[in-house]
């Protein structure tokens, strides 16, 4: 298992990651991007301190993990666990362990993306049962 620091210099010199070490990057990272067919997604690691904490259903102590839409952060998807995330993020109804290797200029969450909409945790976090306004899972 590589440390974060060895993965983000593997990423730095262009080497391309394996869906198992950009799990590990978003672990210890927490924020990243890439493409898919010309569409930009995030990736978060998010807790209490990216939120309002409106939504009690959930335990803002510890770690979640969500997809989004760079230009809509309104259609993500949230899971409970990095596990979780693996086996069940999708973009377009595809899962993103299976479209990995078709996954293009994977960097870090650009400031001025990550900064450009007001309340992005906000919107990422599942209200209630329900999840979020627009799911990708499917």
């Amino acid at each position: 298992m590589k440390t974060t620091f060895e993965l983000m210099d593997m990423k730095e010199r262009g080497k391309n990651l394996s869906f198992e070490e950009f799990l590990q990057l978003l672990c210890g990272y927490g924020e990243l991007e890439f493409t898919y067919k010309f569409l930009g997604y995030g990736v978060l690691r998010l807790n209490d301190d990216y939120s309002s904490g409106k939504d009690k259903k959930w335990d803002r102590t510890k770690d979640y993990y969500a997809i989004y839409k760079l230009d809509d952060p309104k259609q993500g998807s949230m899971f409970k666990t990095i596990e979780e995330f693996a086996a069940q993020a999708k973009i377009k109804g595809a899962l993103l362990k299976d479209i990995w290797g078709d996954v293009k200029h994977l960097d870090y969450l650009g400031t001025s993306r990550y900064h450009g909409f007001p309340g992005i945790h906000d919107h990422l976090w599942i209200n209630g049962d329900r999840g979020p306004a627009v799911d990708t899972r499917d």
